[in-house]
């Protein structure tokens, strides 16, 4: 049972220039809408809300979810012929469904739960909505508290639209209160993405800048191992190595 005082609900919206998952750039589709090369500042911007609600015994069950706020539809060569053109910002839509329990003793803080990613628009557009899952366990060692050390792993159980037995995990760390920082490593196979960020608040707001160095571009998606890609015209271009984006959010909770 929740004490007076605890969170029972947390809430809140993010406004983010471009959608930025793990290093890779969700939204680098829409560089190819007017062929032009990828950049390092994707200003394709998103509205991200969230809602957490807190149980009992450290049971929680979370809700996320992105939409493209701009270059949401459809170009007329895609809709002649899906597998042309541009389909679209809407087609990567996507509501997440999170159920965790968190629990700690004398060594830290320790997180475990089940993330299912859900896309209504479905794979490249399809009729059905597109479904993936991962597990996931966290530890926060009782060490180093000015810094917040965490150590994050997911795994991809069978079933889905990604490959079972795929991993991501993440080292990070952070601080500050009003002006905060972080920093986290991130590895799937080898080292896909160095993250790091400043944030600055002022009551239930924040702006923040954040840049990912990504360094093995085969693990984004449209990069061969040399960071090479073609545009629809032909011209052979290098993929940006560090990409930026700003975030503006507003936060609050409902306590016991």
């Amino acid at each position: 049972m929740a004490a007076p005082g605890d969170p029972l609900l947390d809430y809140g919206v993010d406004i983010v220039s471009d959608y930025v998952s793990r290093g890779a750039d969700q939204f680098v589709i829409k560089f190819a809408k007017e062929d032009k090369a990828h950049e390092a500042f994707n200003s394709a911007p998103a509205v991200q809300p969230y809602a957490t609600l807190h149980g009992a015994g450290g049971f929680w069950f979370g809700l996320w979810g992105s939409f493209a706020a701009s270059n949401r539809q459809e170009d007329e060569a895609h809709k002649a012929d899906p597998t042309m053109g541009f389909p679209g910002l809407k087609v990567l839509d996507e509501i997440d469904y999170t159920l965790a329990w968190d629990w700690s003793n004398k060594l830290g803080g320790f997180s475990a739960g089940w993330l299912v990613y859900t896309y209504p628009s479905g794979s490249a557009g399809a009729e059905e909505v597109a479904t993936n899952s991962e597990l996931y366990i966290k530890y926060a060692p009782a060490i180093l508290p000015a810094l917040s050390p965490t150590l994050t792993h997911y795994v991809v159980p069978d079933g889905g639209t990604t490959a079972s037995g795929a991993t991501y995990t993440t080292l990070g760390i952070g601080g500050g209160e009003t002006l905060k920082w972080k920093l986290s490593v991130g590895e799937a196979v080898k080292l896909k993405d160095v993250t790091g960020g400043i944030s600055y608040g002022f009551g239930p707001f924040s702006a923040a800048l954040t840049a990912a160095y990504r360094p093995n571009p085969e693990l984004l998606g449209p990069y061969d191992k040399d960071g090479k890609y073609t545009l629809a015209s032909g011209e052979v271009k290098d993929y940006p190595k560090t990409i930026a984006w700003v975030t503006f959010s507003y936060g609050g909770s409902v306590t016991e």
